[in-house]
């Protein structure tokens, strides 16, 4: 995947109790209106939210979460 050097991680997440519900963790290095205006115009983007419209049971929705803290075990 070459998304570009702003990309930090992503993590793919299903909910128990609903196996066909996924969340979807994405961390950019940026604000969301740098994320919203630069990365969702990108062609690849753009594909895959118009692929991702038709496989939905609900609408889309973002979150813009504010990190506190990270914890690293410690090897």
């Amino acid at each position: 995947m070459r998304v570009g050097p702003s990309w930090v991680a992503v993590t793919r997440d299903r909910i128990r109790d609903d196996p066909d519900t996924l969340v979807i963790y994405e961390t950019w290095k940026g604000t969301a209106a740098h994320f919203l205006e630069h990365h969702m115009k990108k062609p690849y983007r753009v594909e895959y939210e118009r692929k991702l419209k038709t496989l939905l049971k609900s609408d889309r929705t973002f979150e813009w979460l504010e990190p506190i803290r990270t914890y690293v075990k410690n090897s």
